[in-house]
């Protein structure tokens, strides 16, 4: 997926990490977060308050991995900038991880 973006959007150099996080943390880590007992994770369901912060935390990662600030549209949020500008290094580090081409693996 990395390479194919890049391929399409050659002047754009965040897309190669931004197409990959996006996906994964939208369809595979958020839900997850979100319902934790739909996924094995917990045998019961979530309290609201605690369902609430983890709604919150999955609106960080996802920020995050999007490589994106919290803005105006959602003003509580946006003290977790700090955090997000903290981890895009390791977001990108983790990206190209788990992007490696098959052609890497093979050598």
């Amino acid at each position: 997926m990395q390479a194919e973006v890049i391929k399409k959007f050659p002047n754009n150099e965040n897309v190669r990490y931004t197409a990959v996080g996006g996906f994964l943390f939208l369809r595979f880590f958020a839900p997850a977060i979100l319902g934790p007992k739909l996924f094995g994770i917990i045998d019961e369901y979530i309290e609201p308050k605690i369902s609430r912060t983890l709604t919150l935390i999955a609106k960080t990662i996802q920020n995050l991995a999007n490589l994106i600030h919290f803005g105006e549209k959602e003003p509580y949020m946006m003290d977790m900038n700090t955090f997000i500008d903290s981890q895009i290094t390791s977001m990108k580090k983790y990206i190209n991880t788990v992007s490696v081409s098959i052609e890497k693996i093979n050598d």
